[in-house]
């Protein structure tokens, strides 16, 4: 249920309150219990037939790609329906009677090649008649748009009953035409009417009149196509588009572009092909973000015949055709109650259930208009036009639709999605929460913090959908879902952690047990434990030889480069003092030094000598305690030791005692030992050591 990643949420059973999620991210559709948190084994996606029992696999932790580009979520009764629609182009829509059960028999219905579309679909919109949802539109990147009769049994077909394009006639150019490829980003249908809509990419709105199923594919003359442009030619795409039909040749379209903070009112009439265009705003602080509408039926409606604005409740409020109240520019405070002077009907006069359109903006504040109000001359800096220099010159006021009601519900926090019931509207916030209002006095009633996200890592999404259905509320925030119920509490049943009920027999005969679900979650535990273990102990093996080195793994890939390093000039040395000693034909004996220089092994008093000589300690603690000191393998005492320091703090006495008292090495005990062997040990006791 995220909108921001095109998930999708629609309540299955009502009474029961079950709920359908779908994710464009993973492109499967999820059933699952809301107040009591279980999911049902099993999903529906794009690529299985029929239903995908998921054992062994959890779509939350698969990777997330798939082909689906777009879908819609419908029921009918008991049966679910999921229009998908694909990156190749093609529709689908799965059938799940029961959808609810876990032996759900689910079966997916493909449209044929030659009714798909030539690039991937980039939007869905469901037809709700009067006996519920029996067409379905999609249009896609190529600038094609279809009507669709929707299958409602596993035996219907998903057959295409008209194709219209953004190259249909209308003052385009044929030979443009046949080279312009634009998106089709939004659909509003009215299949009842004969009526379908479309939003393009470069701001474009195409209107066709009858639109007849079956009848419009076999003869395309009996369409009529209305193209109207953009408001400006910086316009961007549409992102809000609705349809209100007052019959089969008048139609009034809301159109909102991104980026505006106003959107406008297009009244087509299909005979003269004349657009009426009036723009709503006054009222919002920045872009508007959200936009619903409630449209009435009017079947005969005179266009003159709307007079001044009232004011609508969320319940539809009936108002009455009389001059509109007297409205303050300052904005409702969001916990005070609203103070309005209704006019009172005159006797014999029927009311009139008027229409509206609620909108919220990035800046938190929510905004109420009349759709029949009329215009008003707005200054233009409260109008807040976006217009260029030139045009802000030659004009210094504008006409628009001022907002009827005006309140900062969310200071400071943009708004991402509305929805209202009989008594409340619902807000939801970028940050998460969702805030629950009075319709009539815009009081705040309660305020549902956003849930905790599951990684210190993830920031807080927004609300994506509310769902209000009588006294359930329904909140979808990126991944996870917020249930939410008004009821009086009556005893410990309410809390949530009452006693559970028994499980009952399905139709089938079958019982679910309680131990039969832990079982397959215990299952799945065990097989994510499998895969991931054998890594963990790969990684733990490592991490525990290179704290025995006292290194990290930086430190002990270079130690061993410079152990190779030093074998290899060690080798070098070797070969070289094998090569001399064959030029000068006397063999070289082991342990014996190649240079007959007395001062390169007896030393100088300044140890010009030794300074000479590389070092080849190569141990971690060499490299830690301070400079190395090079010791040959055969060396004979030192005449002067001033100028070496003592490094055996291991032993009692210093290391060059024997020396100092004029004796010889070879003289000594048997078990005393000259400086190079003490050294040497010292050494291999701190390579020990680490």
């Amino acid at each position: 249920m995220q909108a921001g990643k095109n998930n999708q949420g629609v309540p299955l059973q009502p009474g029961n309150c079950a709920l359908l999620s779908a994710s464009l991210a993973t492109g499967v559709v999820m059933r699952s219990y809301p107040f009591s948190g279980k999911v049902v084994r099993g999903h529906f996606d794009a690529s299985s037939t029929t239903t995908a029992l998921g054992l062994g696999v959890n779509p939350n932790f698969q990777e997330a790609f798939s082909n689906v580009s777009a879908l819609a979520l419908t029921s009918t009764g008991g049966t679910g329906l999921v229009i998908w629609g694909l990156r190749s182009g093609s529709v689908a829509v799965t059938v799940a009677p029961r959808a609810m059960e876990v032996g759900c028999s689910a079966r997916m219905i493909k449209c044929t090649l030659p009714d798909a579309h030539g690039a991937r679909v980039d939007s869905i919109q469901v037809d709700q008649g009067a006996n519920g949802p029996e067409y379905f539109a999609t249009g896609a990147t190529d600038g094609s748009v279809k009507l669709w009769a929707l299958p409602t049994n596993q035996r219907g077909q998903v057959n295409c009953v008209w194709t219209g394009g953004y190259t249909d006639p209308g003052h385009l150019d044929s030979d443009v035409a046949s080279f312009v490829a634009v998106p089709c980003l939004k659909m509003a249908t009215s299949v009842s009417n004969e009526i379908v809509s479309a939003g393009f990419a470069d701001g474009t709105v195409l209107v066709w009149f009858g639109v007849i199923p079956g009848l419009a594919l076999a003869d395309p003359t009996s369409v009529k196509c209305i193209r109207i442009p953009p408001p400006s030619l910086q316009a961007s795409s549409p992102a809000t588009l609705h349809l209100h039909t007052h019959s089969r040749n008048i139609v009034s379209i809301l159109v909102h572009h991104f980026g505006d903070d106003h959107f406008y009112r297009l009244r087509v009439d299909k005979d003269t092909g004349l657009v009426k265009r009036t723009r709503f705003g006054a009222g919002p602080l920045a872009d508007l973000t959200a936009i619903v509408t409630e449209f009435t039926k009017q079947e005969k409606e005179d266009a003159r015949s709307a007079l001044g604005s009232t004011v609508p409740s969320g319940v539809a409020t009936p108002a009455f055709s009389v001059p509109p109240t007297p409205r303050s520019d300052r904005p409702s405070p969001a916990n005070g109650p609203l103070h309005l002077t209704l006019p009172t009907p005159e006797a014999g006069s029927a009311p009139k259930i008027r229409s509206f359109v609620i909108a919220g903006d990035a800046l938190g504040r929510v905004c109420l208009w009349d759709w029949d109000g009329v215009e008003e001359v707005i200054p233009k800096e409260i109008a807040g036009t976006r217009e260029s220099d030139e045009a802000k010159k030659g004009k210094s006021e504008m006409l628009e639709v001022r907002a009827s009601i005006f309140w900062d519900a969310a200071d400071g926090e943009g708004i991402s999605t509305i929805t209202w019931s009989d008594v409340v509207i619902v807000v939801g916030t970028t940050y998460g929460d969702a805030l629950i209002f009075d319709s009539l006095t815009q009081r705040l009633l309660k305020r549902i913090p956003a849930p905790s996200p599951a990684s210190a890592h993830h920031s807080h999404e927004g609300v994506s959908q509310i769902i209000v259905d009588g006294d359930v509320l329904l909140v979808g925030v990126g991944g996870q879902v917020t249930a939410w119920q008004a009821r009086k509490e009556s005893g410990k049943a309410v809390n949530g952690w009452g006693k559970a009920t028994k499980s009952k027999k399905s139709k089938t005969g079958g019982t679910t047990a309680k131990w039969q679900q832990i079982s397959h979650s215990l299952n799945q535990l065990k097989d994510e434990n499998a895969r991931s273990q054998p890594s963990l102990r790969r990684a733990r093996a490592q991490a525990g030889a290179l704290a025995e080195l006292g290194m990290d793994e930086s430190e002990a890939v270079q130690y061993l480069m410079m152990l190779s390093r030093d074998e290899e000039d060690a080798r070098a040395a070797a070969q070289a003092e094998n090569s001399n000693a064959e030029e000068t034909g006397r063999p070289v004996e082991a342990g014996s030094p190649t240079n007959s220089n007395p001062n390169t092994y007896y030393g100088s008093p300044t140890g010009s000598t030794r300074s000479t000589v590389p070092s080849t300690s190569t141990s971690p603690s060499s490299r830690r305690s301070g400079p190395s000191i090079y010791i040959p393998a055969n060396r004979r005492p030192r005449s002067s030791v001033e100028d070496t320091p003592d490094l055996s703090p291991y032993t009692s006495r210093s290391p060059y005692g024997s020396y100092q008292s004029g004796r010889s090495h070879r003289s000594g005990a048997g078990s005393s030992l000259d400086e190079d062997e003490e050294l040497r040990m010292v050494l291999e006791l701190s390579l020990l050591e680490q």
